[in-house]
Parts: C-alpha cells; structure tokens; sequence
C-alpha cells in the first residue's frame, strides 16, 4: 500500500486516523485504494508540511540556548543547538549538539543527539597564604549524547518548544580535571520561527 496525508476540517472519531481512499480505477473497473494518514487541518502536523527551517530561542533554570532546525520530513527534523548554561558551584558550560528530533504525532518529541560540552568549574584545593583572591579553575571538554523528550507546537510561522526533561551523558573526555558530570535540564521553553 502506498501511504499519504489528507488534510482535514473536522476532527473524526479515533478510529478514523487512517483510512482507505479510493485515488483511482484500473482499466477493470476495480477501485485502486490508498491507506492515507488523515492530518489535521489546524494541528501542528499540518503545519510543519510546509515549513522546511525552524529557529528559536530558550531560557530555562539558568539556561539559554539557540536552535536552528531542518525539516526532512514533518515528523523528522534535523536540528543544530547550542546552550551555555551556568552551574552549580559557580561553574558554567557551553553545549553543542547535531541530532534528530523525532515528532511520532501531533507535537510531543523525543531527541537524540551527538553532543560535544566545554566547562569549567573552580578548583577546590587548599590555597597558600600568598595565593591570589582568585579561585583557580578546572576546565572539562567532553563528548556524550544528548537526549530529551517534550512538546512543539507550530502554528504558520511561530513556534513554541517545552524541553520537559533532558540530560547530557558524557562518554570521552578530554579534560585538565578529575571526572566529569552528568548534565540534567528540567523544563526549557523556547520561542521561534518556521519558514
């Protein structure tokens, strides 16, 4: 069977989701049937059939990130992000990821993604009576995966993103420090674009 999108006015029953549409006749007379996915006239589906790029801005608890995203496909997009986020212990780190947002239906998304983070934490030895004021720091680069689930609704040309949960695990680390840490985000919501 070949699958395809209707778009539709109303909102049918659950069941009506996919469904069986006559798309021609043979030369027989018998009815060539395709199983369509019936999308939504006014849901954030349809509106990602006629986006191709996405940017947008986030805050979160002590985060700030920018997105830019590519659409291959309504329900697959390819995304570049980039957050500088400030840590605990008056630390901060700058993370970079390429990864694909999956959307299995409406808007709610999962996300993996290959991701590289820089940072850099103070040092807590003991400091020398002639040592400076200032704390020396230890500065971490890593690669891991990025992962994260939440919900992005579209609308013509807006946007709304909510990061409901996401972390970065770090897998190799090329460091000037002893060990690395696991990065955990709760709720970031962004704002953006869709052309």
């Amino acid at each position: 069977m070949i699958h395809g999108y209707i778009f539709a006015q109303v909102s049918p029953a659950a069941d009506e989701i996919e469904k069986d549409v006559v798309v021609g006749k043979t030369h027989a007379g018998v009815p060539i049937v395709k199983r369509a996915k019936v999308v939504y006239a006014d849901s954030s589906e349809a509106y990602r059939h006629h986006h191709h790029h996405q940017l947008s801005l986030g805050v979160g608890l002590l985060v700030g990130s920018v997105t830019y995203g590519y659409l291959l496909r309504p329900d697959w997009i390819l995304e570049g992000y980039a957050q500088k986020q400030l840590e605990f212990l008056a630390g901060d780190s700058i993370l970079a990821s390429v990864g694909t947002k999956f959307l299995p239906g409406d808007s709610f998304y999962v996300k993996p993604a290959a991701a590289i983070r820089w940072s850099r934490y103070p040092k807590f030895d003991k400091m020398s009576d002639n040592a400076s004021n200032q704390q020396a720091m230890q500065a971490y680069r890593e690669q891991g995966i990025d992962l994260s689930v939440g919900n992005q609704w579209s609308w013509p040309h807006f946007l709304l993103n909510a990061e409901w949960v996401g972390f970065y695990i770090p897998l190799f680390q090329k460091s000037k420090g002893d060990g690395t840490l696991v990065q955990f985000r709760l709720v970031q919501l962004s704002v953006g674009m869709a052309w």
